[in-house]
């Protein structure tokens, strides 16, 4: 692809097929690599395929793609050290691809002139969202990339040489930083993440009152009354009128 910075994209489409990219040659480009180079991004394999847009710093980029359907891809200059949070994607120092040398170990680089050993990309979004990052990373002791999200005043630090994951929560601004990627040193960064849902709270259902019935003075058709004018069917502080009451009206 050359030395310059860029942002691939894909078109979305109602057919099935899924991506895998690696930043080297496709002689190096499938599973089980002779050069062990891992995979810099991979869409999912559905009944359509998702589409994608990527930003990609490496000399080289190759994409395996699955099935025989065709997809449309794209190809402009308009990288971002600030990508979307909520779109998957990776993040390598330049001219770093993971893949190991040949013949006498280490690491394969091909770095320019024109490559930042120093840089900052900081994911911002107005959602939140819980994000996942795999590391790949080739450190000796005075290097180490650092991971944070603005919400969290500790940072995750990355070192050695072994792969790693870490899962942030309801984030929405991260940031990753590295400094002095000279040499092999350097690493590769994947990043998925998923959009969390607002839940909206229920407001209470106002209680509804009834305004008590005015009873009426004139006795009741259905209710016998006594030669005093009282019901047998009266109440008296919520009870019934007893019979030793009733008979002194008699």
């Amino acid at each position: 692809m050359g030395g310059w910075m860029h942002r691939i994209h894909a078109d979305a489409s109602t057919q099935p097929n899924s991506v895998t990219a690696r930043l080297t040659g496709f002689d190096s480009a499938l599973d089980n690599n002779k050069d062990e180079c891992p995979y810099a991004f991979k869409t999912t394999d559905g009944p359509s395929f998702p589409g994608f847009t990527i930003n990609s710093n490496p000399q080289m980029i190759s994409f395996v793609i699955a099935k025989r359907n065709p997809i449309q891809f794209s190809v402009d200059l308009q990288y971002s050290s600030m990508p979307e949070i909520g779109t998957d994607g990776f993040i390598n120092t330049p001219g770093w691809n993971g893949c190991t040398k040949p013949n006498n170990g280490g690491i394969q680089v091909f770095r320019t002139q024109n490559d930042l050993p120093d840089d900052t990309y900081i994911f911002l979004d107005t959602e939140e969202f819980n994000v996942t990052i795999d590391v790949v990373p080739n450190f000796d002791a005075k290097h180490k990339l650092v991971v944070q999200d603005r919400n969290d005043p500790i940072p995750v630090v990355f070192t050695g040489t072994q792969e790693q994951r870490h899962d942030f929560s309801y984030a929405k601004n991260v940031a990753v930083m590295f400094q002095n990627m000279r040499g092999d040193q350097g690493f590769l960064l994947r990043y998925s993440s998923a959009l969390i849902a607002k839940t909206t709270a229920m407001s209470p259902t106002p209680e509804s009152s009834t305004a008590p019935s005015s009873s009426s003075t004139s006795p009741s058709p259905t209710t016998p009354t006594t030669s005093s004018g009282f019901r047998a069917a009266d109440t008296f502080a919520g009870s019934m009128i007893s019979a030793l009451l009733l008979s002194l009206f008699l």
